[in-house]
């Protein structure tokens, strides 16, 4: 069939024709359609793939900040103090948040992966507490193991680089300390090198906290003025040269030798009176001169009657000394004062820890002089070896020496055996008995040797090393402290024996009589010495503070006025003169009495180092008695009040402002009880009232130049007379001259 044969054809031929000249495949054709058909859903699908992506990356970015801010990449934030009080279990209200310690802080940065590092500034807030970040603030994010600055108070105190600069630009900062500050002149020869104004010192030093037992005293900055006088500046000169210099000008100089840093050796470090201290013409002037360790033996010893013995004047010792590291806090610091010792008949020749009662020596107690000798005598009465002596470091050459409490005297309890007849020890309970009589004790029990302050003193030269190589310190101490820093050999350092690193502390002697082992001693030979802990380091010793330091009270105040001279009424003030105050309130403060002598009636005051006052007025009659009171009648006044202004006038005394407003009295006067079958009724305090001004007399003060209505009421406290000079001060209200002397 045609039809057929043409198809069949067509197929066999796989071309269609179209046109003339246009053939077309027959696979093209069978392909195109299908294409045709799928173009359309794949544009349904791009949407979805768009919405998707974008969902994904959403996603992802969503995850990626919250993944950041939970801290989980990217570093961490620093915390706020809500949250560091959180996270310390302290709390998280503003009072705790006040509160914090520098080393709460440290602890909680460094769970958070921080290295914190505690900085130490002075302020008016309580030593230890957080004062925030350094270079840093809350909220600041940082990479984990950032070094972190935590600013911790370390007290009020006396800020690095004051001294030098002009006392205008300090006053504000040493004010916000929140401790009275005074200023005083402090005379100087060389105004090129300090000009008028500028600081030259300050107590406590430049870079030192303000000592806990004197924050009533607070600071003092001395400022340079020209004058006649001791010069501030002639610390350093050469001790000849400044002598010689002194001596031209009329005064009348001795030179003494100090233990002091390198710099000082031959050289002035210090004087009396203090340097910058204004002198009347030929008055007489000691300057003190630096030596080093080659200087021990010829400090600390004298010669008595034919003998070399160990008890010169250990006053020379006496000052602050400081841990390199120290804040001024609790056992960063430690001061020796000059104290009298039993064999120094009244003389301050021996010193002590300041707060400690014991006096510290350089020897043994013994019956004769041979327990100070430190070297034989002429008549060869002593042999070198047999000296108690001869193992003192003292006798060792080396520089350093030991300066101890206890004389190596066995207790009974508390209190020292002072080997005298009609005393013994019964179990530890310090008893006495009659030495003439029919009865004595046939033993001692009880007795202990205990350990007491210690310290080695090492001026500028000693030899540490021997000191080490002989066995002195304890092997695992030592060891510790050559994994320290070293020690700086330039200045004077002390080491203390630190009890709290020995197992024993106290030994008895009632089974095996010996020798005192917590101190040097020479038994047959044998020192019986516990070794020493800790050794010397950088870490463990105290470095001597040196300052030559005015006679601060001597010198005559001067008022500075800051930028900021106005009070919370806008009224002008004086913040020097403010200052001021604080130190006579120091001086005078205590406890007073005002009263007739002859009974019946009394006032009794306190005055504290702030300012404030209380007291109680009294004034009985046993004879004035009713039904309603048969044990007579009291008028009587409990009161509170402030010292609002103090001065020093130009006659020694000082002029006190009693703030009137802020007189307080318990009760209303004239208001009546009934106590105890005693009619009391509520009065003004008598001496008190009317409260306008103060003198103060201080003590010392000259009783001859004192006013006689004053000098009668002493008949109260002195019976026998009053002193020629007070040995307690003296307030009176100047109103009608009732006068409160001072309780000694």
């Amino acid at each position: 069939m045609p039809e057929s044969g043409t198809r069949t054809a067509a197929t066999q031929d796989n071309t269609i024709q179209t046109s003339a000249s246009t053939p077309i495949s027959q696979d093209a054709a069978a392909v195109r359609p299908v294409a045709t058909a799928a173009a359309p859903a794949r544009r349904r699908w791009l949407p979805w793939i768009i919405a998707l992506v974008a969902a994904l990356t959403a996603i992802a970015l969503c995850v990626a900040f919250l993944t950041y801010r939970a801290e989980m990449w990217g570093g961490r934030s620093l915390p706020d103090t809500a949250t560091i009080a959180a996270e310390a279990s302290v709390g998280g209200d503003s009072a705790y948040q006040d509160s914090l310690t520098g080393e709460q802080v440290k602890r909680v940065l460094a769970a958070r992966g921080f290295r914190p590092e505690l900085i130490r500034e002075f302020s008016a807030k309580t030593r230890g507490l957080f004062l925030g970040y350094a270079d840093h603030h809350a909220g600041q994010r940082l990479h984990s193991g950032a070094t972190v600055g935590v600013r911790v108070s370390g007290g009020p105190g006396v800020p690095e680089g004051t001294v030098g600069q002009q006392v205008a630009d300090v006053i504000d900062t040493l004010e916000s300390m929140h401790v009275p500050v005074q200023y005083k002149q402090v005379v100087v020869s060389d105004t090129t090198r300090y000009p008028a104004g500028q600081v030259v010192a300050t107590d406590p030093a430049d870079g030192q906290a303000v000592p806990d037992d004197q924050m009533a005293q607070g600071i003092t900055v001395g400022v340079a003025a020209e004058g006649s006088g001791v010069p501030f500046d002639i610390v350093g000169e050469d001790a000849q040269q400044a002598s010689d210099r002194l001596t031209s000008q009329g005064y009348q100089v001795t030179l003494e030798p100090r233990f002091s840093s390198r710099t000082y050796i031959g050289k002035i470090s210090g004087s009396s009176p203090g340097p910058g201290s204004a002198l009347d013409s030929g008055q007489a002037v000691t300057l003190y001169y630096g030596v080093d360790a080659s200087a021990d033996r010829d400090m600390l010893t004298v010669n008595d009657h034919g003998f070399r013995t160990a008890t010169g004047d250990l006053s020379v010792l006496a000052g602050r000394y400081c841990k390199a590291s120290a804040d001024g806090g609790e056992g960063g610091c430690v001061t020796l004062e000059a104290t009298s010792s039993q064999y120094s008949a009244g003389e301050d020749t021996a010193i002590r820890i300041a707060g400690h009662d014991e006096p510290m020596t350089l020897y043994n107690f013994s019956q004769d002089i041979s327990g100070m000798v430190v070297e034989p005598d002429a008549n060869h009465l002593f042999d070198a070896d047999d000296l108690p002596m001869r193992n003192h470091l003292l006798l060792k050459d080396w520089g350093m020496f030991e300066v101890y409490a206890g004389m190596g005297i066995m207790r009974c309890g508390t209190q020292p055996i002072s080997y005298g007849p009609g005393e013994y020890c019964d179990n530890g309970i310090l008893r006495t008995y009659d030495p003439a009589g029919d009865w004595y004790p046939t033993e001692n029990t009880g007795l202990t040797y205990d350990m007491q302050d210690f310290l080695v003193y090492f001026p500028v030269g000693s030899d540490i090393n021997e000191l080490e190589a002989s066995g002195y310190f304890d092997a695992e101490a030592l060891a510790v402290a050559r994994q320290q820093d070293a020690v700086d050999t330039d200045r004077p350092f002390i080491l203390l024996r630190d009890p709290s690193q020995y197992e024993q502390t106290s030994v008895s002697t009632d089974t095996a009589p010996h020798g005192d082992p917590f101190v040097p001693g020479n038994d047959h030979g044998v020192n019986p010495l516990v070794p020493m802990k800790p050794a010397v380091s950088n870490d463990t010793v105290y470095y001597l503070v040196e300052q030559s330091e005015p006679d601060w009270n001597t010198l005559p105040d001067l008022n500075v006025e800051s930028d900021d001279s106005t009070d919370n009424n806008g009224k002008s003030g004086n913040k020097a003169n403010t200052a001021a105050s604080g130190a006579i309130f120091n001086d005078i403060a205590g406890s007073y009495g005002f009263a007739s002598g002859s009974g019946g009636w009394t006032t009794t005051l306190q005055v504290n180092r702030d300012g404030t006052f209380s007291g109680y007025y009294s004034d009985t009659d046993l004879g004035d008695v009713s039904d309603e009171h048969p044990n007579g009648i009291r008028t009587e006044s409990t009161f509170q009040g402030v010292f609002s202004k103090a001065k020093a006038n130009d006659d020694g005394t000082y002029t006190l402002q009693c703030d009137a407003d802020k007189l307080n009295i318990e009760g209303n006067i004239g208001d009546s009880r009934i106590e105890d079958g005693t009619l009391v009724t509520i009065s003004e305090p008598y001496g008190i009232a009317p409260c306008t001004t103060f003198t103060v007399y201080p003590q010392g003060y000259d009783s001859s130049r004192i006013d006689e209505d004053v000098l009668s009421w002493s008949t109260a406290w002195y019976f026998d007379g009053i002193p020629d000079k007070l040995d307690t001060p003296i307030i009176v209200n100047n109103s009608h001259k009732e006068s409160f002397y001072g309780e000694s």
